[in-house]
């Protein structure tokens, strides 16, 4: 998908036979689909800074000699579904919340969950 309100790209792959997300932003980038395929088998070996790494989410600043401006980049491996369905393209919608609509939605929906996908939330919540 790519979305130039947010200047990022995501890129749906494969490695080591798992799906794996990644996801570019930048700047400025050139998002014509040629410039985009030969961007992982470019002549130019780029440089990965590790900036974070947090169980399955990476983060990189990535810089090449081919002109290019550095790019920040997250890999997200393994993927799974959910994780892809978030990086499809969606349609924006735009919500203000106030104290009253979080106490009487959002509250109620977030105790409703259950597993592990909230377990971070879950240890912190008052």
């Amino acid at each position: 998908m790519i979305d130039p309100l947010t200047k990022t790209v995501s890129l749906l792959g494969k490695f080591r036979d798992q799906n794996a997300i990644l996801t570019a932003e930048k700047s400025a980038f050139n998002v014509d689909p040629e410039v985009l395929s030969s961007l992982p088998a470019s002549s130019t070996t780029p440089n990965l800074r590790v900036v974070q790494r947090n169980d399955i989410y990476h983060w990189y600043i990535v810089s090449s000699s081919s002109g290019q401006p550095e790019m920040k980049t997250t890999i997200i491996f393994p993927a799974t579904d959910v994780h892809i369905r978030k990086h499809e393209k969606q349609k924006r919608h735009m919500v203000r919340e106030t104290p009253e609509i979080y106490k009487e939605f959002v509250e109620p929906y977030i105790q409703s969950m259950k597993g592990s996908r909230i377990q971070w939330l879950l240890q912190i919540w008052p």
